[in-house]
């Protein structure tokens, strides 16, 4: 399902409070929850993939907490409404993820977000670091959110707005 928007952030300015965003907006299909799965009350694993210009797999940030507490007495996933499934865990895990929302939507509806980010200082170290060297000096890097139960948001990027060595940002437009 390729998305009509998207935008992809790392950065890894300061050690130690690395971050990344992932950010995918205007679905090609009609799409809903039921689309993505049952990381609720099911076993559904999501993954953010990068790729590099060649199409090969540079990073992968996967969730794979469906039906687990991230707090105390809070599960992970929960269902807000009928459209939207949000993943929330401030010990952040899952490869560094906090915050994974996705809501359905009719065809050049709909989106989904992925925020990710280490604070060393508080011992939270799992999003993985050397993302920015990997994709330093591509140009049309492709980023997916892909689910066990078969969905697929696909976008490359078709502009490079930073890639400084310690951060890299790009984006794709409609």
């Amino acid at each position: 399902n390729e998305v009509d928007m998207a935008k992809l952030f790392f950065n890894e300015k300061k050690a130690g409070v690395e971050g990344a965003i992932l950010f995918w907006k205007g679905f090609s299909q009609p799409l809903s929850p039921a689309n993505f799965g049952d990381p609720v009350a099911g076993t559904t694993a999501a993954h953010a993939c990068l790729y590099d210009d060649a199409g090969d797999l540079v990073e992968m940030l996967s969730v794979d907490r469906a039906g687990e507490q991230c707090e105390t007495d809070k599960p992970c996933w929960s269902a807000r409404g009928s459209r939207v499934l949000l993943y929330l865990d401030k010990n952040r895990q899952a490869d560094g993820v906090m915050k994974m929302v996705f809501s359905g939507g009719s065809q050049g509806g709909g989106k989904a977000f992925l925020k990710a980010k280490n604070l060393a200082k508080k011992g939270i170290t799992s999003l993985p670091t050397g993302v920015v060297a990997k994709l330093s000096g591509l140009v049309a890097p492709t980023i997916q959110l892909v689910t066990d139960d078969g969905l697929c948001l696909s976008a490359t990027m078709t502009a490079v707005q930073k890639d400084d060595g310690a951060q890299y940002k790009a984006q794709k437009k409609p």
